[in-house]
């Protein structure tokens, strides 16, 4: 009866850390989405990759995955 209650239990954890992957993803598309976006509308990816700017847009997009 235990060892079903454990089973049942580790199947439980597993779903919701498979839950927390899937909504992390989603977060860090979500994230790069925008910050592409906001990229886009401003340089071209050759200029924005050679100017300052990109390093503001990676420091939005690391403030888009701490909590």
């Amino acid at each position: 009866m235990s060892f079903t209650i454990m089973a049942l239990q580790r199947w439980e954890i597993c779903v919701e850390m498979v839950k927390l992957v899937i909504e992390f993803v989603i977060d860090v598309a979500e994230a790069f989405w925008i910050v592409t976006r906001q990229s886009d509308s401003d340089h071209s990816v050759v200029t924005m990759m050679r100017s300052p700017s990109f390093a503001d847009s990676s420091l939005l997009f690391l403030g888009f995955l701490l909590p």
